[in-house]
């Protein structure tokens, strides 16, 4: 896995140590570059599928539960939500500005990812 991996929530992002977030309701979990494509409540990525039900998304790398504006991650980290940033636990901010999220890792590592309809492109 990358070192940065992306969570998307509406405007909730989410950092791991396995890498990066991006939320959506309930995080759709970004795993890194790549076109993540969500029908009905699975999101198809280049990692394989997850699945959302409620404010649950369910990966193969574990469970993202968000309970207000805070986003709980399967391996103890979190992630706060506020206006159009999200501050995670281990350094990391992302901040949307309209479709694109920008984020940043504690290393210096970036991504963005622009949402356009049902499909989320990451580079």
């Amino acid at each position: 896995m990358t070192p940065l991996r992306n969570s998307c929530v509406a405007l909730m992002l989410f950092a791991t140590s396995s890498g990066i977030a991006l939320a959506q309701q309930a995080p759709t979990v970004i795993t890194g570059p790549g076109t993540y494509t969500g029908v009905g409540n699975t999101t198809f990525g280049p990692d394989g599928t997850q699945t959302t039900v409620g404010s649950t998304t369910f990966t193969s790398d574990g469970t993202f539960t968000s309970v207000g504006n805070t986003t709980f991650g399967p391996d103890g980290t979190t992630s706060t939500t506020v206006g159009n940033t999200a501050f995670g636990s281990d350094g990391t901010t992302s901040t949307t500005v309209g479709n694109t999220t920008f984020t940043n890792g504690p290393n210096g590592q970036s991504m963005t990812c622009t949402v356009v309809g049902s499909t989320t492109i990451c580079n």
